[in-house]
């Protein structure tokens, strides 16, 4: 004797894909780079030069050498604030 499978209708599969992927937003919203303070105070360096000190301070960042001018001389002076504040 067969037992009867339970099928799922599809609108129900794509409201749980749904719920569940904004679940997982809700949970990384607040997350290591939101959280974690920068201090950085430089003088006349590359950007080249702070973006590696950024990412040795356990920060990934992206970005595309094309668009960013990585031999251009800054001057930064970041205290107490968050990446994306900076």
């Amino acid at each position: 004797m067969k037992k009867p499978v339970c099928k799922l209708p599809l609108s129900l599969k794509i409201t749980l894909f749904v719920l569940f992927s904004f679940a997982s937003l809700l949970y990384a919203s607040n997350n290591y780079a939101q959280r974690t303070m920068l201090n950085i105070s430089s003088q006349t360096r590359t950007v080249s030069e702070v973006l590696t000190e950024i990412e040795n301070r356990r920060f990934h960042l992206f970005y595309n050498n094309k668009q960013v001018d990585l031999k251009r001389k800054v001057t930064l002076n970041v205290k107490n604030e968050n990446v994306f504040q900076s």
